[in-house]
């Protein structure tokens, strides 16, 4: 079990997410997860058919609470700029490309390897002391961290997710 596991604050309502570079980590309890960015209550995420671009976390944060997803949100210390976010995720367009998967912009951001999974991220955070909080919201009570997962899992979910809306 990771440290950050150990590390999470239940919460049954969102802490404030206003300012700050945050991690969203949504269905935390599926294989693969999905993982968006927020920076200063703005947030972006790459998905298989569309890209949120610099929506108000807000309407991420209605759905969350309304389909109780389980959700971990990981305050972390780099600074990224809001700048910065809008220009990294306007290069990857509206879509998942291939090879890319929710995680390539977040990796390029972090300078972090694109074969990295979310438990590498959150591990090589947490080992560089860059972890400020974390936030669990929805998780079963046997949570015990993201289940283990491979690249080749995460291809296949994006290539399932791409014939189902066909």
């Amino acid at each position: 079990m990771s440290n950050y596991v150990e590390r999470i604050n239940f919460q049954t309502q969102f802490p404030s997410l206003e300012n700050g570079v945050f991690i969203i980590c949504l269905h935390v309890d599926k294989v693969p997860p999905h993982v968006g960015l927020m920076v200063d209550g703005r947030y972006f995420s790459l998905k298989v058919l569309t890209s949120d671009f610099d929506v108000m976390f807000s309407s991420v944060e209605t759905v969350v609470l309304r389909k109780c997803i389980p959700t971990i949100i990981v305050e972390i210390q780099p600074s990224i700029s809001l700048t910065q976010v809008k220009s990294v995720y306007d290069e990857y367009g509206t879509m998942i490309l291939p090879n890319d998967s929710c995680m390539t912009p977040l990796l390029g951001m972090l300078r972090m390897p694109q074969t990295y999974l979310l438990d590498d991220v959150l591990t090589a955070l947490e080992q560089s002391g860059q972890i400020k909080h974390v936030y669990g919201m929805f998780l079963p009570t046997t949570f015990d961290g993201i289940p283990g997962y491979t690249n080749e899992d995460v291809q296949n979910r994006i290539n399932s997710l791409r014939n189902v809306n066909r």
